[in-house]
């Protein structure tokens, strides 16, 4: 699960409208104003604004532990700038920082742990918040769901080698997590139809991992050099590579560099097939419907010149 719909503080207010009353979102609105003077333009190892990171962790307090005090609201919205100033809170807002702020905080954090530059420093994050979490656990058991499932979903960090179907589809579900596709479906469905068409056609376990990965470059923070350190074989990575299409490539140009690569053909015949399904085109508008069925017609043709037989 992520946490990433108030990108804005106006986001943030109307969400919070239906929890908290109108004087103590204004108090947390000017907590967010000093934070947004100390942070306005930094960012996060990611890249992305760090001023959405408090907004994550405040929404995180209101959802998972039910915090509606101010205080824990402030302290999660100014937790970072505390630490980063050098000054100390007073009062309630000083109680307030503490265990449920620190969840809430690391869970923002790492909810989109394979985001963070390098396999090795997600490995070390992962690690780290697994031994960091059950005495928080213990007392605040409001989060012990989340950080459950957040541990299923990166459990391939904890394998020596994402080298199995298993452990790729546990890749694929962590980094097209949150993504829908053109009808709103979460978009790992259509990453594991492909695999399951790829299985059903007779690829082999590598062009089923393949199919479970052939839009993780394209479509996610995830790189080639991430896999190749995630352990994942290099045959598979070579699929994904072929199947990945390059900035700027024109679509033609994409597919008959596809069509080069043998095993990749299949793979890219059952993406295809699921795109076209009418189960999945019927969710579509007429205009985006057509388009594509032309895109993919035209793909279709261009692999049966090129490769007939495969």
């Amino acid at each position: 699960m992520t946490f990433q719909s108030w990108p804005s503080w106006a986001a943030a207010e109307a969400g919070l409208a239906a929890d908290l009353p109108a004087p103590d979102i204004s108090t947390l609105g000017q907590a967010y104003q000093v934070a947004e003077r100390r942070l306005a333009g930094r960012t996060r190892p990611d890249g992305s604004a760090y001023l959405g990171h408090l907004l994550e962790v405040v929404e995180i307090l209101v959802r998972v532990a039910g915090a509606v005090e101010p205080e824990t609201l402030a302290a999660g919205l100014l937790h970072d700038l505390v630490a980063q100033s050098g000054c100390t809170p007073d009062g309630a807002l000083s109680v307030a920082f503490g265990g449920r702020v620190a969840l809430a905080d690391r869970y923002s954090q790492v909810q989109r742990l394979h985001t963070l530059p390098g396999v090795a420093g997600q490995r070390v994050a992962y690690a780290a918040t697994l031994a960091e979490l059950p005495g928080l656990l213990t007392r605040w058991p409001e989060f012990a769901e989340l950080y459950r499932d957040w541990a299923a979903t990166f459990a391939y960090l904890a394998a020596d080698a994402v080298d199995t179907l298993p452990d790729a589809d546990l890749l694929a579900g962590a980094v097209h997590q949150g993504q829908v596709d053109k009808s709103g479906v979460p978009y790992v469905r259509h990453v594991r139809a492909v695999a399951a068409l790829v299985a059903e056609r007779g690829g082999t376990e590598h062009q089923q991992m393949a199919g479970l990965l052939h839009d993780c470059v394209e479509d996610t923070a995830t790189t080639l050099a991430d896999l190749t350190d995630l352990g994942v074989p290099a045959p598979v990575v070579t699929l994904v590579d072929a199947l990945t299409r390059r900035p700027g490539e024109r679509h033609t140009e994409y597919v008959l560099r596809v069509a080069a690569v043998p095993e990749a053909v299949l793979i890219k015949r059952a993406d295809i097939a699921h795109n076209t399904s009418p189960a999945r085109v019927a969710e579509l508008d007429d205009a985006t419907r057509a388009r594509l069925a032309d895109k993919y017609a035209h793909a279709l043709e261009l692999l049966d010149q090129a490769s007939p037989s495969r």
